[in-house]
């Protein structure tokens, strides 16, 4: 019984001096993570800069299942925001940019604000995408980051694995669809199903990767029959294009 009662109270007292040790660390970082993306820096671009697209991979939720993006207002350009809720609560909003070039950004997660970028480079017709982070880790991230190398460590792997899950999600998506451009032709009327989106020229590879699956989602729950692969319709509008 004694010795049960030693190795309580020194189990009691590591817990105090890991408590301590930890809260004592650093809390402060600036990381950094760079990729090679095989994507054109224009099509990235306009594809980060509108916070929609950030569903299709993990910057915010970093694979917290628990993690909801909302979108409230404006998600495009400066100013262009998006919440989030669940497990970590919060808002990250565009603070400026320089198009093509850059993005930056500020995080506001559980009350911790966090500055941020995306730099563009291109590299032999793919592009160079840096990330990188400035803010303070919480104590539960401190403590992850005690048995993780650091804070800079944490956050610099955090950055790769979300870099890591972009190019994943781009390669596929483009692999998957390609532009063909065929002669005029002439097709008897007929039912189709589809998604009207107004939006700039530049932003049209982002919006068809971004609507098509939902398309295809739709046809497999609803158990409708395709009759050709997805097209695209396009309308003349002042500085714009109509899918």
């Amino acid at each position: 019984m004694r010795i049960l009662k030693y190795i309580f109270l020194l189990f009691i007292l590591v817990t105090i001096g890991l408590t301590v040790f930890i809260a004592t660390q650093p809390a402060n970082y600036q990381a950094k993570a760079e990729m090679v993306i095989p994507v054109n820096r224009v099509t990235l671009f306009n594809y980060l800069n509108n916070y929609r697209n950030w569903e299709s991979w993990n910057f915010i939720s970093e694979g917290d299942a628990q993690t909801k993006l909302n979108f409230p207002g404006n998600t495009v350009g400066k100013l262009g925001y998006m919440t989030f809720s669940g497990n970590k609560n919060g808002w990250i909003q565009t603070t400026d940019l320089v198009k093509n070039q850059e993005i930056n950004f500020k995080i506001s997660e559980n009350g911790e604000i966090t500055l941020g970028s995306f730099s563009l480079r291109d590299t032999l017709g793919k592009t160079k995408i840096i990330c990188k982070r400035t803010g303070s880790l919480t104590f539960s991230d401190k403590f992850d980051a005690t048995f993780s190398g650091g804070p800079k460590t944490l956050v610099n792997n955090q950055l790769l694995v979300s870099l890591e899950q972009l190019s994943k999600f781009l390669k596929a998506e483009l692999g998957v669809y390609k532009t063909e451009i065929l002669p005029a032709v002439s097709l008897k009327p007929l039912f189709f199903v589809g998604k009207k989106i107004r939006c700039k020229q530049g932003d049209l590879n982002p919006e068809l990767l971004r609507w098509i699956p939902f398309l295809q989602e739709f046809f497999v729950k609803n158990k409708l029959r395709k009759a050709g692969q997805p097209m695209a319709i396009y309308k003349s509008a002042p500085n714009a294009a109509i899918l």
